[in-house]
């Protein structure tokens, strides 16, 4: 079986999906937040590719859960479920920045305006590092907000 993988057109540095959020940062120091989950459930087109989806792509925690791995010990349950997975293997999961666009969450320049070398999302902030430092800013946030992710980080110490 091969990976199932969605594919999203365009130049992009760096992704993190979080809390059912796709964040993109953009060659032109543009972060980009989009409605993940939304994004996921629009390739669903026949209710029975919505386990295999979900599990590949919105909760994956299900496949470890103690009582589904008694599941798979039975070779027809397994069977089925992989067959779930053969079928959307083979889909086109594929989207252009065009399409992409009616799931924006929100758009705003990189924060510190320096493309990042590297960047982590944990406990709803935004970890990030470029030539000037460590960064941290709150991320997740709600709609109302003017920007989804904090456009005032705060510096955490000097890269060496």
């Amino acid at each position: 079986m091969q990976p199932v993988k969605i594919s999203i057109k365009g130049d992009y540095y760096d992704c993190q999906i979080y809390r059912g959020r796709l964040y993109l940062w953009t060659f032109d120091g543009a972060l980009k937040v989009y409605k993940w989950n939304e994004l996921v459930q629009s390739f669903i087109k026949k209710e029975t590719d919505k386990i295999a989806m979900t599990f590949c792509f919105l909760d994956g925690n299900y496949l470890y859960k103690s009582s589904l791995i008694e599941l798979f010990k039975d070779p027809d349950f397994k069977r089925i479920l992989l067959k779930k997975f053969n079928k959307i293997e083979k889909l086109s999961l594929e989207l252009t920045e065009k399409e992409l666009e009616k799931f924006l969450f929100g758009e705003q320049d990189t924060p510190t305006g320096i493309i990042p070398t590297d960047t982590e999302i944990y406990s709803n902030k935004l970890y990030f590092i470029h030539e000037k430092g460590l960064y941290s800013g709150s991320a997740h946030r709600p709609k109302g907000d003017k920007f989804a992710v904090s456009s005032r980080p705060k510096k955490f110490g000097i890269v060496i």
